[in-house]
């Protein structure tokens, strides 16, 4: 049982660690695509 869920948690990690790249590269190629109109989004 233990073992189990200390697998289960391994993979929810692995799941978790991999949409939230998905989520940075999205995130990343909005904010390039942002600066490229308007210069002032990278400037803070």
């Amino acid at each position: 049982m233990a073992m189990d869920s200390e697998g289960n948690i391994a993979s929810t990690g692995r799941q978790v660690l991999r949409s939230s790249a998905m989520l940075w590269r999205t995130t990343f190629s909005l904010s390039i695509n942002q600066s490229s109109n308007s210069s002032e989004f990278f400037i803070h």
